[in-house]
C-alpha cells in the first residue's frame, strides 16, 4: 500500500510534465515545413544530380537561394542528351562556360505557367541577358523547342519548370552559327565559293541569314551532302565553276523558310502525322513538304524535286538551335527546289 500511495504522488506531480512534453512534440510536428530553395530541390532530389553538381561548379548556389527566380531545370537525362553523359563531364568544363549555360536556364521574375499567354515564341530575358523563347498551346509548354515535362514546381524563391533538354545559350545569328559549327563545314565552303565567284549573290545570300529576323533554317550536314548531292567532297565545292555556284545558291537559299519553327511547331503542323504541312521557302517561294512520323516521333521535309526521297530532322542538341536571329535545324540530306 505505501508503494502504491508513493507511486500516486510521483504521478501526480510528473503527470503535468509528461502531457506538456506531448503538446510540445504535437506542436512541432504540427508545424508546417519551410519550402527549400531552388538550390536545395537539387541538392535533395536524384533526378537533378547532374544540374546540382553544375550548380556547385559554376558557383550559382547561394545565387538560386535568394529573389524570386524561375529556372527551367534539365533533367539527368536532358544533360546526356546534351553530351553531358556525367558529372565529371560537367566538371571538365571551365566554371564561367557552366555558369553561363544554368544562367540561360534562369529568369529573373517568378514565372507560373498560369502567367504565361497561349502563343508561340514569347521572348523573355534569360539571367545571362539572352532571350528565350516560351510557347503554350494546347500540345504543352515549351522553351526554346524543349518540352516543359513537369511544371510550376514551388521553391522558397521561385519556380521550378522541368525540361527534357540542355539550352544551349548564344549571340551569334544564322550566318555566324555555320560558320563555327564542325557540322556545317560543306555549307560553310558553299557560302564562300559563292560569294568568291558572285560577290552579289553571295551577299545577298549571307545578308539574309545574318540580318533576317525570325527564320528557320533547315541545313544539310556534311554527311548530307556527301551522300544526297553532286557535291561529295570538300574540294568538289571549292573548285565549283560559275555554273555550279549559281546552282548551289538557288539550292542553299531554298532551305531558309519564315518565323521560328521549333520542333514541337513542326509536329504541330502536320496535325501529329495525320496529314502533311507545308512551308514556303524565303529565298524562292518554293514549297517544302512537311511531315511527322508520331511513332518514331521523326520529322521528315520534302523539296520539290527530291521525288519520294525524305530529309529528316536530326534530334538532339542538333535540331532547335537558337541563334540570335532564327532557329536552325541539321537535316540527313539536301532539298531540292
Amino acid at each position: 500500500m505505501k508503494c502504491f500511495l508513493q507511486f500516486r504522488i510521483v504521478l501526480r506531480f510528473l503527470g503535468p510534465l509528461f502531457v506538456c512534453l506531448f503538446l510540445v512534440n504535437c506542436k512541432k510536428d504540427d508545424q508546417p515545413q519551410q519550402p527549400q530553395s531552388l538550390s536545395d530541390v537539387f541538392t535533395d532530389n536524384a533526378n537533378f544530380s547532374v544540374l546540382s553538381a553544375a550548380i556547385k561548379h559554376a558557383a550559382l548556389g547561394d545565387a538560386l537561394k535568394t529573389g524570386s527566380l524561375t529556372i527551367f531545370a534539365p533533367t539527368n537525362d536532358a544533360f546526356k542528351a546534351a553530351g553531358f553523359n556525367d558529372i565529371a563531364a560537367v566538371t571538365a568544363q571551365t566554371p564561367a562556360v557552366i555558369r553561363n549555360i544554368l544562367q540561360y536556364h534562369v529568369l529573373k521574375t517568378k514565372l507560373p505557367s498560369a502567367s504565361i499567354p497561349t502563343g508561340d515564341n514569347l521572348s523573355v530575358e534569360a539571367l545571362n541577358g539572352v532571350s528565350l523563347f516560351i510557347t503554350k498551346t494546347n500540345n504543352g509548354f515549351f522553351v526554346n523547342g524543349a518540352r516543359v515535362t513537369s511544371a510550376d514546381q514551388e521553391a522558397s524563391n521561385g519556380v521550378i519548370h522541368t525540361i527534357d533538354q540542355v539550352l544551349v545559350p548564344s549571340v551569334l545569328n544564322v550566318s555566324q552559327t555555320i560558320e563555327t559549327n564542325p557540322n556545317f563545314t560543306f555549307v560553310n565552303a558553299a557560302l564562300k565559293r559563292i560569294i568568291q565567284l558572285s560577290p552579289a549573290l553571295g551577299a545577298a545570300l549571307n545578308n539574309q541569314l545574318a540580318t533576317t529576323e525570325n527564320i528557320t533554317v533547315f541545313l544539310p550536314t556534311d554527311d548530307a551532302f556527301r551522300t544526297t548531292s553532286a557535291f561529295t567532297t570538300l574540294g568538289s565545292i571549292q573548285n565549283a565553276s560559275a555554273a555550279n555556284v549559281i546552282v548551289l545558291a538557288n539550292v542553299l537559299g531554298y532551305h531558309a523558310v519564315r518565323n521560328r519553327l521549333f520542333t514541337h511547331t513542326l509536329e504541330a503542323l502536320t496535325n501529329a502525322g495525320t496529314a502533311r504541312g507545308s512551308l514556303t521557302s524565303l529565298n524562292n517561294n518554293r514549297m517544302i513538304e512537311v511531315s511527322f512520323n508520331a511513332t518514331t516521333r521523326t520529322i521528315s521535309l520534302k523539296g520539290a524535286n527530291n521525288g519520294n526521297n525524305l530529309a529528316n530532322v536530326l534530334g538532339g542538341a542538333r535540331s532547335n538551335i537558337v541563334t540570335k536571329n532564327g532557329v536552325i535545324h541539321a537535316i540527313d540530306r539536301v532539298l531540292l527546289p
